[in-house]
Order: C-alpha cells, then sequence, then structure tokens
C-alpha cells in the first residue's frame, strides 16, 4: 500500500510592478511591499514563479506591441499526494485589469507562461486563468 501524503496548498501569493518598475509582492491578508514574506521555501518559490510571470508578461507584450494595464498574478501550489513530497499542480491567474480584450490578455496569458524560465523548470501541472 502506498504511503498518501496529506493535502496541502500554499499561497495565493500575489505579484505586481509599480509604477516606478519595482516589483511588490503580497498575500491576501497583507499589503503590498518591496519584499515578499519569506516565511518558508513553498512561499519563496510561489513569488519566484509569480515574479517570473510578470517579467515574462512584460516582455511578451513588448515584442507584440501591446498596451498593458496595471495587472497582478496570483500563485497557488498543491502539494503531491504520494511520496517524496512534491508540488504537483500550480494554479497562474493574471488579473482581468491586463488588457480590456479578453482574448489578448488570454493569449498574453498563455505567450508569459511559455517563457517563464522559473515556471518551465518546475516539475507538475499549470492552470492557467484570468482572474476577475
Amino acid at each position: 500500500m502506498a504511503i498518501k501524503m496529506k493535502p496541502a496548498s500554499y499561497g495565493p501569493v500575489i505579484v505586481r510592478m509599480n509604477n516606478e518598475g519595482v516589483l511588490q509582492f503580497a498575500t491576501l491578508d497583507s499589503e503590498f511591499t518591496s519584499t515578499p514574506s519569506l516565511d518558508s521555501p513553498a512561499m519563496t518559490l510561489l513569488y519566484s514563479i509569480a515574479s517570473c510571470m510578470v517579467l515574462s508578461l512584460q516582455m511578451v507584450a513588448k515584442r507584440q506591441k501591446i498596451e498593458l494595464e496595471p495587472f497582478t498574478f496570483e500563485v497557488i501550489c498543491h502539494k503531491g499526494e504520494d511520496l517524496p513530497a512534491h508540488f504537483s499542480r500550480y494554479e497562474i491567474a493574471l488579473s482581468r485589469s491586463v488588457h480590456s480584450d479578453l482574448e489578448v490578455a488570454k493569449k498574453l496569458l498563455k505567450d508569459a507562461k511559455a517563457i517563464c524560465t522559473i515556471s518551465n523548470s518546475m516539475a507538475g501541472t499549470f492552470e492557467l486563468s484570468i482572474k476577475d
């Protein structure tokens, strides 16, 4: 009989870039700051994924000459149920505010994920969504 791990999730963490081009970090119960809270390695990993997604989306938009509105990324991860302990699933949500055209927002999200070095280095599945 295989040993099952207790289900656990981490996050969400939230990352955005302010008007001065500085990444800012938060959780649902904290204010944005210029440095992420490094409470655990799991949270550090989530902030890394979200930061990479912010920068990747900006690169994609610049290449495609698409004007962006202020936006955030939220990232959650879920532990796998089997040993060894690992994260098996990630949820990445881009705020709907990024662009007025929903189809453009979806394409930006997909294209940003395609070039995000951090998320592309991770095992597991990624669920991408646009969050209202």
